[in-house]
């Protein structure tokens, strides 16, 4: 105990210079954006704002609270999230939202209200008025809040300010936090001042080398940031390539020279990777424990997910729906079912980074892949089984057995351990190396002009990366990567066009018991795309240039479909058919399968009649 005492008093004598003085900074920072809230509503409250006056002057003002908040977002982010919902939340809906729907709050609901149309009707100036009443408290009562950073040390500091790089590069060139007014890249070089600001505070203990870098990699970053007007032609890709990576290394510099490493209460982000291009920043979704304790694990899931005797009539396998040749899908609009001539419901997605999900099924029911599992082993529509009669074939295989005792030395065969083996080696199956990722990792060679200029589009005019969220290119949201998105697009029935009607299938809304989820889906992962035909959680849409020509139109509501709720704006995206072929070509660079799709050689053997003896043969799975 008096050993500890030392060192906590050793510590709290050395750190707190640093973090005393972001703090300091942060307040006076507030106190900006607090002065900037009410002048704003200053502005609203005047008689001389009308719904047709005023605009520029509204949009003027908005703009200064923005830009304040954004001097101070890698704090509120990291530290304070639910406060940073509250300042500056996205009008999107959560996996983790409750049944009674609490609608987003700050500057987006604002700009919304006073900028989504021509002019302010009275109830939406009205609804204005409280939003900034709301925001003025919320901003005002941050200083209560200050002790959540005033009692962290710079390993967490630091890993505060590397997230908001993250944040800038993955969200920041997209209309995720700025719907309207399009600002993000002027807001990004204010993001990445705050963070430069905080790192400037370090200058006695650190090298002046590391100081005067800092200062020019900042300098680079933002001046490419602000040498540009045309949000839509900004070049994404060349500022991940050219600041982005810099930037990061920078901080890791700081990590490097004040001898520490990086800590965070968040579990989803390996800080310690270079970059959050790299698998390794994920490597808390796809390892676990020792690696070869895990090896023998996924041995014993990849012989359990290819072997039917899974299913109650040995005639289905995971790999019936997850086939290996085709991305682990299955060709189907929807999948075969376990009756014959029979349909499941929805379409199969594919397990490759399926382990990178923070929840599973279209509709987000399950937390784990060992809960999806068992939710399809038992489903008379998928595998039809139950783990008692499972468990009773595997103890009749002595080649089962040994495996189980080698995966699980010491533990009886149980469920939970199939489950397991099962999840285990879907998490072995991560594709990270596609042409997109070597691309980014120095093979300049791999991207062609058109897969670039088709990733610029992704992330700025089609608004796809407001969404399918890079890297993993799926609704888990940067830079703590630890919720994932609901979005209601008013998917089709067909891919007919000119007759469209609303699929029925209404998503998380019965499951959640939430009418705001009605049609409700999570965001998929877009990796492996160009392998997974057909799209969209009902297989509606044949091909890519299907999926693309809808969004292009603006969701089933911009059909003419009643879809009150929908989340995807239905304002065209006036995409031509060049633009729609780039996009494409990206996504068809992120296409990695290697050394994933092997199946066993051979199935073990089991003890039972002719059907039992007949699981090794290919057309069972």
């Amino acid at each position: 105990g008096l050993l500890f005492f030392c060192m906590a008093g050793f510590r709290m004598f050395e750190e707190p210079a640093v973090v005393q003085k972001a703090a300091a900074a942060l307040l006076e920072q507030n106190g900006i954006l607090k002065k900037e809230v009410d002048a704003l509503a200053t502005l609203v409250n005047s008689a001389s704002l009308t719904p047709k006056t005023n605009r520029n002057t509204f949009q003027s003002k908005l703009l200064s609270c923005r830009l304040a908040y954004k001097r101070m977002e890698w704090a509120y982010v990291y530290y304070y999230p639910s406060l940073a919902t509250r300042i500056n939340g996205t009008d999107v809906i959560e996996e983790e939202e409750p049944t009674e729907f609490e609608p987003a709050h700050g500057l987006q609901v604002i700009e919304n209200l006073a900028l989504k149309n021509t002019a302010i009707d009275n109830e939406s100036l009205l609804k204005l008025k409280q939003e900034l009443h709301r925001l003025s408290i919320t901003v005002g009562n941050f200083p209560e809040a200050i002790s959540r950073l005033t009692a962290t040390f710079t390993p967490e500091l630091l890993a505060a300010l590397k997230l908001e790089i993250i944040k800038v590069t993955l969200t920041g060139f997209t209309e995720y936090d700025n719907p309207i007014m399009n600002n993000y890249l002027h807001e990004s070089a204010a993001a990445l001042n705050g963070v430069r600001d905080v790192l400037m505070l370090f200058q006695d203990a650190v090298s002046p080398a590391l100081m005067q870098g800092t200062g020019d990699v900042f300098d680079k970053a933002t001046a490419y940031l602000l040498q540009n007007k045309n949000a839509n032609a900004f070049d994404r890709m060349f500022f991940i390539t050219h600041h982005y990576n810099v930037l990061s290394k920078l901080v890791d510099d700081y990590a490097s020279e004040l001898k520490v490493s990086f800590t965070s209460y968040n579990p989803c982000v390996n800080l310690q990777a270079a970059s959050v291009f790299e698998a390794e920043s994920f490597r808390t979704f796809f390892t676990d424990g020792n690696p070869e304790q895990m090896a023998k694990r996924v041995a014993l899931g990849k012989s359990l997910f290819f072997d039917p005797l899974l299913s109650g009539n040995y005639q289905r396998s995971c790999a019936s729906c997850h086939n290996p040749d085709k991305g682990f899908t299955d060709g189907f609009p929807k999948s075969k079912a376990y009756e014959p001539n029979q349909t499941v419901s929805r379409n199969a997605p594919t397990v490759i980074n399926s382990c990178m999900q923070v929840s599973f099924f279209d509709d987000a029911r399950e937390a784990s892949l060992e809960e999806q599992i068992g939710e399809v082993v038992n489903n008379p529509r998928e595998l039809h089984n139950d783990f008692a009669t499972i468990l009773t074939r595997l103890e009749s295989s002595p080649e089962y057995k040994k495996m189980f005792d080698a995966a699980f030395p010491g533990e009886a065969m149980t469920a939970s351990y199939v489950k397991r083996a099962i999840a285990d080696y879907e998490r072995s199956l991560v594709g990270f190396n596609s042409d997109f990722d070597k691309y980014l990792k120095g093979e300049r060679n791999k991207l062609s002009v058109s897969q670039i200029r088709g990733f610029n589009l992704f992330m700025g005019k089609a608004k796809c990366g407001s969404c399918h969220f890079p890297p993993l290119f799926n609704g888990v949201l940067p830079p703590l990567f630890n919720k994932s998105e609901f979005e209601i697009i008013g998917a089709l029935e067909t891919n007919d066009f000119l007759h469209p009607h609303l699929d029925k299938d209404e998503g998380a809304g019965p499951i959640k018991k939430a009418a705001h989820l009605k049609f409700g889906f999570k965001v998929p992962g877009l990796r492996n795309v160009a392998l997974t035909a057909p799209y969209m959680h009902n297989g509606a849409m044949k091909t890519l240039d299907d999926v693309l020509t809808f969004y292009n139109k603006g969701g089933g509501a911009a059909f003419g479909l009643d879809v009150s709720n929908q989340t995807l704006s239905n304002r065209p995206l006036g995409l031509s058919k060049e633009e729609m072929k780039d996009i494409i070509h990206f996504m068809q660079s992120l296409t990695d399968t290697t050394g994933l799709t092997s199946r066993p050689a051979r199935l073990p053997e089991l003890a039972g009649d002719r059907d039992v003896k007949n699981r090794n043969r290919e057309t069972v799975y």
